[in-house]
């Protein structure tokens, strides 16, 4: 990876994304149980690791189960996951590959692992045309829909989950400006090599590099509203007694 490279690399929101979390547990969460939810190629776990005594992962993926198993992780398959309570559940880049009614029946598979007094963390894009550029996403979540299926926000809604959640903190995420979806920012087509078309794309990344620099000078506060992190704190026992 040269220069240019690492630099756009370092401006995703999911580097972000990453510190913010690690900063999270290491200050807040530092010592507590931990579900990570559709852990998929184990960066959390890895990254976590040194913070939870107790870390568990499921995803389900088998050939991802297995790898991760071989690290030593405890991960296992959904079918496989025993019905333990964790201090924390994450679910970070999971709830926008589900409809409204398949998110419910998740959350009712899930939230009851929580302790009386546990936390979820929802990690999620927000709607945007890169939303889309994932062609397995089903449709943006943001602190207000979820807020709606928790019934913190009220409104009249055909079916929520049994345990109720509410939002303690959020986080919100920015990538760096960039110019894209140019014909100019893809590969030339065969016979497209002329001076003018190098220039161009040449025009086109010196930009690109300009506002990443901002992205990197800024901590993150300039740019494109990316992706949203929320801390959810479970009430329902509370509500009972």
């Amino acid at each position: 990876m040269n220069a240019v490279q690492a630099l756009l690399a370092k401006t995703h929101y999911q580097r972000l994304e990453e510190r913010c979390l690690e900063r999270l547990f290491a200050t807040r969460f530092n010592g507590k149980s931990l579900l990570d939810i559709g852990c998929g190629q184990g960066k959390y776990l890895r990254l976590l690791s040194v913070y939870c005594p107790r870390l568990t992962g499921v995803d389900a993926n088998p050939e991802q189960v297995d790898a991760l198993r071989q690290e030593g992780f405890g991960v296992s398959l959904p079918e496989e996951l025993s019905l333990r309570k964790y201090d924390i559940l994450l679910m970070s880049h999971i709830v926008e590959h589900l409809s409204a009614k398949d998110l419910v029946a998740f959350m009712d598979k899930y939230l009851p692992m929580l302790e009386d007094d546990g936390r979820l963390i929802v990690i999620t894009p927000m709607p945007g045309i890169r939303f889309w550029h994932d062609y397995t996403h089903v449709r943006p979540y943001t602190p207000q829909s979820l807020g709606m299926m928790f019934g913190i926000l009220g409104g009249p809604v055909a079916f929520r989950p049994r345990i109720k959640m509410v939002l303690e903190e959020a986080w919100f995420f920015r990538d760096s400006w960039r110019l894209r979806n140019n014909r100019y920012y893809f590969p030339p087509p065969p016979g497209d090599a002329g001076s003018g078309a190098r220039h161009f794309r040449c025009l086109i990344l010196i930009v690109n590099v300009v506002l990443a620099g901002l992205h990197v000078i800024s901590g993150g506060r300039l740019g494109k509203l990316a992706s949203w992190m929320g801390v959810y704190r479970r009430t329902d026992i509370a509500e009972s007694r």
